[in-house]
Formats: structure tokens, C-alpha cells, sequence
């Protein structure tokens, strides 16, 4: 069986669809900064690019927990309880500090499912969510997201049986530090920020 977290993005017999998701997301929001550095101003046309980079975010995290989230089940869980049993591993993060990650981490859930389901509701709860995005949100999802790999790479690897060595973990920080430093944007997430 292929697996899609092998290899780097480009590697010749898989793809790291994860870590393409983040790079894509990440490479996208450099380009919106410098659109929305122009003006320093939100605006509709760059609700279309805040909505595409929350869906890659979501979809880089929810690859990233569902492909390295096991326990011989049938179905993988929903997103929520993976993300909440991982973190209940690390113990030394202190309770109330667990509880503003998952709230973080709740929130950027919340906005990528109202950005890929963004269908009429009676409402229109999804589309006030997709109009409220501002630069300074999305922003923040990237800044949430980035910290998020990081946590759960690291909670993930001390787990024996975990399968992170086929991530390339050294690549994939090469990788993001790459994206980061070449376009001027160093996001270094402090956890006393979420």
C-alpha cells in the first residue's frame, strides 16, 4: 500500500500531501501579505485567498493528525477527540494551558469547515464566517497552525510505534523554515500566545 506521508513533495513514488497542504498555505499567505501590505487593508477580493489558505491550514492539520493517529480502529475519530487524545498524552503541559491550545485549535476547525462548507444555512452562519476573515485572522491560523505541527509532531514521536520517521521530520522543517526565511516571514509561535 502507498502511503501519502512518505517522501518529501517530491518525491517520485508519494507525496507528502500534508506537508504540501502546509507549504501551499504558507507560500500562498506570503503572497497576500505583500497585497495586503500595499493597502493595509482588508478587502473582498482577499477573502478568496484568507478562505483558500484556512482550507489548506485545516487540511494540512487534519492530514497530519488522521495519517499519524492510530489505535487499530475501523474508522479514524472525528478530528476533535484525535487532537484531544494527543495532547492528553503530553503531560507536561499544564491543564489550563491544554485548554486555551484546544480552544485554538477548535477555533481554526470551526473556520476551515465553515471555508469548505460554505453552503446557504438558515443562518448564514458560514457565510458571516467566510465575510468576518481579516488578514490579522488568517494570520493567526497560520501562526495556530504552525505551532500546532510542532506540538504534535513532538507529543506524536515519543509514542514507539509512532511512523514519523517516513515524514522526513529534519525535511519538513527545512522545508517550512525555507518558506518562512525566504519570504520574510519568521513565524515563531510562542505557546504563551495561544
Amino acid at each position: 500500500m502507498k502511503y501519502f506521508f512518505y517522501l518529501d513533495t517530491g518525491g517520485e513514488s508519494c507525496s507528502n500531501l500534508q506537508l504540501y497542504s502546509l507549504t501551499q498555505a504558507i507560500k500562498y499567505f506570503n503572497e497576500v501579505t505583500i497585497k495586503y501590505n500595499k493597502t493595509g487593508k482588508d478587502s473582498p477580493a482577499l477573502i478568496e485567498s484568507y478562505v483558500f489558505i484556512i482550507s489548506c491550514l485545516g487540511l494540512s492539520i487534519s492530514q497530519l493528525l488522521g495519517q499519524n493517529y492510530s489505535k487499530k480502529e475501523k474508522n479514524i475519530p472525528k478530528l476533535g477527540p484525535i487532537f484531544s487524545d494527543i495532547l492528553q498524552r503530553e503531560k507536561k503541559i499544564k491543564k489550563r494551558r491544554k485548554k486555551i491550545i484546544t480552544k485554538n485549535f477548535d477555533d481554526l476547525i470551526y473556520s476551515y469547515n465553515k471555508c469548505r462548507h460554505f453552503g446557504i444555512t438558515i443562518d448564514d452562519s458560514t457565510h458571516k464566517t467566510i465575510l468576518n476573515l481579516t488578514y490579522a485572522k488568517t494570520k493567526k491560523y497560520v501562526k495556530i497552525t504552525y505551532f500546532l505541527w510542532d506540538l504534535i509532531i513532538k507529543i506524536i514521536s515519543k509514542n514507539p510505534d509512532h511512523r514519523l520517521e517516513d515524514l522526513y521530520l529534519l525535511k519538513i522543517k527545512e522545508t517550512i523554515s525555507n518558506i518562512l526565511e525566504n519570504n520574510l516571514h519568521k513565524f515563531q509561535p510562542d505557546i504563551d500566545d495561544y
